[in-house]
């Protein structure tokens, strides 16, 4: 028999390891948490409580986004993370990709 104490985990459809913890106020209906996302708020509330990246129980907001420096998604070590801000995250993406920004406008359209 299994408790809710035992900890389990998989890697979902887009590579991201996601671990079951019920218990956690910031798993979703079935329990689950991304392990990124759940390493780097234990590491705020640790550190800085009041972080603004931080909600009222302690959980990343979703505005924040937790980047992979390596680009590899199950690679959930600690210096491998950083906190973003959505829009941060994206265009660091999208300058990735994009490495010659002077031929896009500022909306990213093509000139």
């Amino acid at each position: 028999m299994r408790s809710d104490s035992v900890v389990s985990s998989y890697k979902d459809d887009q590579g991201y390891i996601r671990i079951y913890d019920p218990s956690n106020p910031c798993s979703d209906s079935k329990g689950y948490i991304y392990e990124h996302r759940k390493k780097v708020a234990e590491k705020l509330r640790e550190e800085d409580p009041e972080h603004p990246a931080l909600d009222f129980q302690g959980c990343l907001r979703p505005e924040y986004m937790v980047h992979h420096k390596d680009e590899d998604k199950s690679n959930n070590e600690e210096t491998n993370l950083k906190l973003k801000k959505e829009t941060g995250h994206k265009s660091h993406h999208f300058m990735v990709n994009n490495p010659h920004p002077e031929e896009r406008d500022e909306l990213g359209r093509f000139v």
